[in-house]
């Protein structure tokens, strides 16, 4: 089996919060042809009463493995997921020794090589779907060692079975696609107007072609893009920034992230920040 390992660093998570930790994979940094995978992720929970995570919006899929362990440390159930994406906020509450492995997709390319299209996939409820059949198909190893390998071997192996899939498609390259890859690579601070003139299409025109593909508009995935940004650049400060934050996101002023926050999470930056620490502090304990 090919190693995965130069995709990414295990040693040095980009995102760490509680029980969930994020590592970065990917080609050439800001290529828009590099790997349609995004990140690769873990969140091994508690062994008794295991702390609430909030999932922020998102319109990129993750394609994950979910698997118990009894008091003993043994393996009692193995499921094969699909979690994300969401226009809302979503909480996940994982069962006490719940571990959720997972590699996540990019949205431009996801629909074409793995079956799952961001605009016809969106969670509700809860964060957890079953995957497509091609996706199973391809990760039949990786389910066969979910049974015996611990999580960070098993994400190895699940990153191995997805870059294989890639490897069999050539995907065609079009304008919603690139500016999905734009808006991503600035955090949400490119306007749709800018999109339109570099790629040298309408606004109309790529709205509604950026529709089809991630079900909402540039304009709306921007913003998620933008509170996320903000909300991980808090998380670890005592005492943010939060004008600086603002304007370092692409906000017009702090008055507009709070709006921000307040619309997509219900609840003001500093709120969201203090449930944020308090939950890395909970896991530390």
């Amino acid at each position: 089996m090919d190693e995965p390992r130069s995709f990414y660093s295990i040693d040095k998570p980009a995102h760490r919060l509680g029980q969930y930790r994020a590592w970065e994979i990917g080609g050439e940094p800001g290529s828009l042809d590099d790997l349609p995978l995004d990140l690769v992720w873990i969140s091994v929970a508690a062994e008794f009463a295991p702390a609430a995570h909030r999932v922020l919006p998102h319109g990129e899929p993750s394609i994950g493995i979910l698997r118990k362990r009894d008091l003993s440390g043994g393996i009692t159930d193995i499921r094969l997921v699909l979690c994300g994406p969401s226009r809302r906020s979503l909480w996940y509450r994982p069962d006490p020794r719940e571990e959720l492995i997972a590699v996540r997709l990019k949205p431009e390319w996801s629909a074409e090589i793995f079956d799952i299209c961001p605009s016809e996939t969106q969670c509700i409820g809860e964060n957890i779907l079953d995957v497509p059949r091609r996706v199973a198909r391809a990760c039949e190893a990786s389910m066969t060692a979910a049974e015996y390998v611990q999580a960070h071997q098993l994400a190895e192996i699940l990153l191995t079975d997805l870059l294989r899939v890639t490897q069999k498609f050539v995907a065609r390259c079009m304008p919603e696609r690139k500016a999905i890859a734009l808006i991503r690579q600035t955090e949400g601070r490119m306007k749709t107007r800018q999109l339109a003139d570099f790629l040298d299409i309408s606004e109309r025109h790529l709205r509604r072609r950026f529709a089809d593909l991630l079900g909402c508009s540039p304009k709306s995935y921007a913003r998620q893009l933008r509170l996320s940004s903000t909300v991980i650049a808090a998380e670890n400060c005592d005492q943010p920034q939060w004008a600086q934050l603002a304007c370092a996101a692409g906000f017009t002023d702090q008055a507009h992230m709070i709006n921000e926050y307040k619309s997509l999470l219900g609840l003001t930056p500093l709120e969201i920040q203090k449930e944020r620490r308090a939950l890395t502090a909970f896991c530390n304990s």
